[in-house]
């Protein structure tokens, strides 16, 4: 971790002491083992897209993901769009909450830290286009890009991607029109220098947004995609081994 990174770290721990963001209990993590254990996990997740599978838990791929394989690896999305989470994710998007990003970001680092997998070089949060960054604000996905760094390490591309069309929002749409939603929105800004990367969001729906995203990078010469979001949508696919 960067020294500067470090120091911010270590100042906001020592001014802010971290409390669970569900029952408000002093917890370091930003969710307390309380809280995390009735938390909505997705106990049987396709190791590639991070959709719970209906059966055979274990390293497997989706059906829908055998079929027709995302252009990323894998995904990290420990958690089901629920309540409690799905409330605090809500108000940290559109109610302006933005200082849930410390928190929410300590928790996602946490799950990934707990999964010992190899670290990217390289994260890039899902860009918003201009006219939704004017109306909310911020970026929800790079304020958690901010906090990540700062915990795990792994710098990120503010600018890396950026969507060039306005679209509506997926959640919005049925399942089958999400990717024509989403196709040809994406630009790289800068071509990457590095060979692996995470696509940081803090919502997964269909994920045809974390394609689109990949897809580009890997035309860059990006070779190991990985996506790491807090919550994933009940999409519930047959499993089939790989």
């Amino acid at each position: 971790m960067p020294r500067i990174d470090r120091c911010v770290k270590i100042a906001l721990d020592a001014l802010f002491p971290m409390r669970c963001i569900v029952c408000n209990s002093m917890d370091e993590t930003g969710l307390c083992p309380s809280c995390s254990a009735a938390a909505p996990r997705i106990d049987n997740p396709c190791r590639q897209c991070g959709a719970a599978v209906a059966v055979h838990p274990g390293d497997i791929r989706c059906g829908r993901c055998q079929a027709s394989p995302p252009a990323f690896d894998s995904t990290i999305a420990p958690f089901s769009y629920a309540p409690p989470l799905s409330a605090i994710v809500h108000q940290f998007k559109y109610r302006r909450r933005i200082a849930l990003a410390r928190p929410l970001a300590k928790i996602l680092a946490r799950e990934i830290k707990s999964r010992g997998i190899e670290l990217p070089e390289l994260m890039v949060p899902v860009p918003l286009h201009w006219t939704r960054l004017v109306k909310r604000g911020f970026n929800q996905s790079l304020e958690l890009c901010r906090h990540l760094s700062c915990e795990l390490g792994v710098p990120y591309a503010r600018h890396g991607v950026r969507r060039i069309n306005g679209t509506t929002a997926q959640t919005e749409l049925p399942l089958r029109q999400r990717r024509r939603n989403v196709q040809s929105c994406f630009d790289i800004h800068q071509s990457p220098s590095v060979k692996s990367i995470a696509i940081v969001d803090d919502v997964m729906t269909s994920g045809e947004t974390a394609h689109q995203i990949a897809s580009l990078l890997g035309k860059h010469g990006v070779s190991h995609i990985q996506c790491w979001v807090l919550l994933r949508t009940d999409i519930l696919h047959p499993a089939l081994h790989s």
